[in-house]
């Protein structure tokens, strides 16, 4: 991390069995190296949500009762500080989920009010769980139940309006090589986690940006948790010399 600077765009926590350790470690992470390592947050850093997917069970099952309850109401506190979206070289929007039809500018989105818990509707929700769609004219009902879908008109009006060329964001796997450009380019989704789930025979990747911002897609192999557990502990044995 010190030679480059890395952003996590959400969703840290219940994305497979080694959820507690991957979050636990981003924070190492951050507080080691506080200027090039950021987060933002994601629709599951949230109580709700991560009361249903998995991170307070996992909290539960390591540290037992009532310590794992506590840990997750206190990373849950922790969530709600943590930044909505990113903008790299003044250039690029980096968003967990997408856009709303609340939030026009940069402006309103820097002057977001952060220590919430995520409601059902409102422009913190759509900023977390919104997705693009290339046949939306401008915005339409999410079938998440939250969020909208929004088109390419409306990345076009808040990218020529904003001085950005395009929006970076995850939330959404929507093939298996674990990335998908949509609204003319404009919009980039990058998804990380590989083998989805146990479930999903799909690539993860991480996306590199040059000093121009010249993108360059990085693919993660098709494999178990284990082995990219093992991988990614010689990877930051690596980094600490």
């Amino acid at each position: 991390p010190v030679e480059n600077q890395y952003l996590f765009m959400g969703n840290l926590i219940d994305r497979g069995s080694k959820s507690t350790l991957c979050v636990q470690l981003i924070f190492i992470l951050k507080l080691l190296f506080p200027t090039n390592v950021y987060l933002i947050r994601g629709n599951h850093e949230d109580v709700r949500i991560s009361s249903i997917y998995g991170f307070q069970a996992d909290l539960t099952a390591i540290y037992g009762h009532p310590d794992g309850g506590e840990m997750h109401q206190t990373s849950c506190n922790v969530f709600n500080q943590l930044p909505l979206a990113a903008l790299v070289n003044n250039k690029t929007l980096v968003v967990h989920g997408g856009l709303s039809p609340s939030v026009a500018d940069m402006n309103q989105l820097c002057n977001m009010p952060r220590g919430n818990a995520v409601d059902n509707a409102g422009a913190l929700t759509d900023l977390l769980w919104s997705d693009p769609d290339d046949d939306v004219l401008l915005f339409a009902t999410c079938p998440r139940g939250a969020g909208f879908l929004w088109g390419p008109l409306v990345t076009k009006t808040f990218c020529d309006a904003n001085g950005i060329d395009m929006i970076i964001r995850s939330h959404q796997l929507i093939n298996n090589e674990g990335f998908h450009y949509s609204h003319d380019n404009r919009v980039l989704t990058v998804w990380t986690a590989s083998n989805y789930s146990t479930k999903r025979a799909n690539k993860g990747c991480f996306l590199k940006l040059g000093a121009q911002l010249e993108k360059d897609i990085v693919h993660f192999p098709i494999g178990s948790a284990e082995e990219h557990a093992t991988e990614a502990v010689e990877f930051f044995k690596s980094i600490a010399k």
